[in-house]
This record gives C-alpha cells, structure tokens and sequence, in this order.
C-alpha cells in the first residue's frame, strides 16, 4: 500500500473512537462551563440588582433619618419650650397659691378661728353675735372705730376711769374682762349686781379662743401681764398700761375686795379697823393675788404700748394725759370732741371702793413689812415712783 492511499492517513477505528469521546468531552465541558459562565453572569445581575436596590433603600432610609432627625429636633425645641412654660405655669401656681394662703390668713382662717371660738364659747355659756361682715363679735354692731384696744392694767390703777375716756372716744367696751385662763363675762344683768355674782362670770377658756370676738373699735379690760401667749394674742391691739402708786392701790383693792366679800375672811376682815384691817389683808390670798396681777405690768413696751399713771388722769394736767391716750388709740384721719374731765372724774365705775384712799388711815409697821416682802417698793421704781 502506497503512502498516497487514502486509507493509509485514516485513523485507526480505535483513534477515532478516542477522539470523538475526547471532542465529545471536550464539549461536554465547553458547555459545562459556559453554563457556569451564563449562572455567575445572572448572578452578578442578581447582585447588580440587588445592589442597585440596596442603593435605592439606603438612600431611602438616610431620607428617613434625616427626616426622622429633623423632627427630633424639633421636638426638642417644643420641649425645651414646654419645659419653659412649665416652669412659668409652677412660678404663676407658687405666686397664687401664696396669695391665696394670704387671702386665707388676713381674712378666712381669721373668720374659721373666730366662728371656732364662738361654738367653743356658746358651749360654756358665752354667747356671741354675728355681724354684718358675717364674723362673730362681743357686741352686736362695730363702733366705727379703726383701732382694737386692751386696757392691761395692775389692779386699782383706773382700769374702769380708762374704759370711760375710751367710751368717750367713740370705743365701746367689748363687755368682757380678759385674763389668759378665761373671761368674766360683764355683758348682761343690771351692773350695780355684778360684783355680788363676779365667780359665776367667770368662764375657763384660752385667751387665744376668744381674743378674735374683740373687734375693732372695741376695747377689752384686762390685768394681763405680758407672757408670750398674751404679746402674741394681743398683737393687733394698741394697748394702755395703767399704773398707780402701789401701796396706794393695796389700799384701793383692800377696801374693794372686803367690800364685796372677794376674799377668804372678809367678814372677819371687815369687823377690824384700819391698820389693823390692812395688815390682815396683807397676809391673805387676796394680797398675793394684787401683787401677782401687779408685778408684770411694767414689763409692758413698745411703740403699741402707753404707760398711764393714775395720779396723772386723776391731777391738773388729766386732760393732757387724755389726748395722749386719745393720740395712741386715734387712727389717722380719726378725730375726738374735747372732753369733760370733771364729768369723767366723777363717773362711779364699777370697782369703785368709794372716797380717795387715804394712805395714812390704813398703813402701819406691820402693813409695810408685808409690803416689803412681797417686793412693792421695786414694782413703785419699776411704775416710775419711789419706793
């Protein structure tokens, strides 16, 4: 066989059955791999497209935040605005709520407490009245005077002569005569009999529970020292301090307090004469009792404070000491007439103990060592006298 026989270049069965398994292979894998190719190019679409959508929510959401922080902002605006308003709303409720607590002090707790006083006091027997004001007072109408006024004097000093000047002024007497365990009560009855019936007046109450029915324009009578519980009730009151010459006034109150049968052995007291009467009374109950009511009156000061000595009223220059007192109690704007110092000088007051106390028909040795140990010549230099 020539080379040039075509037979002699054909590949061997075998060969060609090799070759066509490998072509056969070889396009397997050709599209093999361009399946592989056409996947990871639709994969990358699907990336691409999910990126570009990511993108697109990404922007979104960076919209969303920024509008989302945009109204944070302004919420915190209207916070800090509110929280401004807020503290404007507690200032404006703190100044009315203090107005309102004032209101209450000047004018509803006053009226609560006085209205209080008076369930307390109707419950003892003490009647009170209602004004037109619709609080409660001693007396049924008010006086027309601005001032309220506490006579706190020591005992037969001019406690009832004061009253009268202060009546004189337009005041009216509250009808009472306060002491800070309670009230004698004076209002009713004829008065010539009161003395007689002077224990059964006496009602026990605080002096803070009934002080409030002392109403401007009137005055209260009283021997109160100046304890703290009596300065604070008496606080609003412009106040006379009466004061006499002492053992001139433990004559005075002797006469009065045998008189009327107000103190232990009076009757026995009554049958002795003169010194010797006084020297009894000098060592009884009723002796400790005027210089215990005496004692504290001068520690009575201040700018609301007159000190008036009986012998001044009752001397030459009375009418001077009147327009003092009339200066003290007298509003601005207020005015008095003149007065009749003869007329009020000879007014019988209820305590009355009859003629001017002659000093020399009473007093002795025994009289003024007794006077002496309860301390009177110190209350004469604390009253301005000698001792």
């Amino acid at each position: 066989m020539s080379q040039d026989d075509p037979a002699s270049t054909a590949p061997a069965p075998g060969l060609r059955a090799r070759l066509t398994q490998a072509l056969e292979l070889l396009a397997g894998r050709v599209s093999a791999e361009g399946e592989a190719y056409r996947l990871e190019r639709e994969n990358a679409d699907l990336l691409r497209a999910s990126l570009q959508t990511q993108g697109e929510w990404v922007r979104e959401a960076l919209k969303e935040l920024t509008r989302l922080n945009d109204l944070a902002v302004a919420a915190e605006g209207r916070a800090l605005t509110a929280e401004a308003s807020l503290a404007q709303l507690r200032r404006e409720f703190d100044a009315v709520s203090a107005r309102q607590q004032a209101w209450l002090d000047k004018g509803t707790k006053p009226m609560y407490d006085a209205l209080a006083a008076v369930q307390t006091l109707s419950g003892r027997g003490v009647p009170a009245f209602v004004r037109a004001d619709a609080r409660p007072a001693f007396q049924p109408h008010a006086s027309g005077r601005a001032a309220t006024v506490a006579v706190v004097s020591a005992p037969k000093a001019g406690t009832y002569l004061i009253a009268e000047i202060l009546k004189a002024l337009g005041f009216q007497d509250c009808g009472v005569h306060g002491a800070e365990w309670g009230l004698a009560d004076l209002r009713w009855g004829d008065r010539g009999g009161l003395l007689a019936r002077l224990q059964s007046l006496n009602v026990v109450v605080p002096l803070a529970d009934y002080i409030g029915l002392v109403r401007p324009g009137d005055f209260m009578l009283s021997h109160l020292p100046p304890t703290e519980t009596a300065k604070a009730a008496l606080t609003s009151t412009r106040k006379i301090a009466a004061v006499r010459e002492v053992r001139t006034a433990f004559v005075s109150f002797m006469r009065y307090a045998v008189q009327h049968g107000l103190v232990e052995g009076a009757e026995e007291m009554a049958a002795l004469e003169g010194p010797a009467r006084m020297a009894a009374f000098a060592r009884s109950s009723g002796a400790q009792s005027f210089f215990d009511l005496t004692r504290p009156i001068s520690d009575w000061a201040g700018p609301d404070v007159i000190r008036v000595r009986f012998e001044d009223l009752t001397g030459p220059d009375g009418a001077q000491w009147v327009e003092a007192i009339a200066a003290h109690v007298l509003t601005i704007g207020e005015t008095a007439d003149a007065l009749d110092m003869s007329s009020l000088l000879s007014t019988k007051t209820l305590t009355a103990s009859g003629a001017r106390t002659d000093l020399s028909a009473w007093w002795n040795d025994d009289v003024e060592a007794a006077f002496v140990e309860e301390g009177g010549p110190e209350i004469n230099q604390s009253f301005g006298y000698p001792p």
